[in-house]
């Protein structure tokens, strides 16, 4: 993963968690917000890895 990528996707992940993270504490004891919260950085991450795969036709972000 480049440089760019990295950027992208910690910037990414941490918006994400903090929305998340926010939905959580303004609807207390939300198990389905806290099951998201944790999921969110894999699944960005997966993302990334994805987008970024160089297999010939270029990804998005490789």
């Amino acid at each position: 993963m480049n440089a760019t990528a990295m950027r992208f996707a910690a910037v990414a992940t941490a918006v994400a968690s903090l929305g998340l993270f926010a939905y959580m504490v303004l609807i207390p004891g939300t198990l389905l917000g806290a099951v998201f919260a944790a999921l969110v950085p894999v699944v960005v991450y997966m993302a990334l890895r994805y987008l970024s795969l160089d297999d010939g036709r270029g990804g998005l972000l490789s």
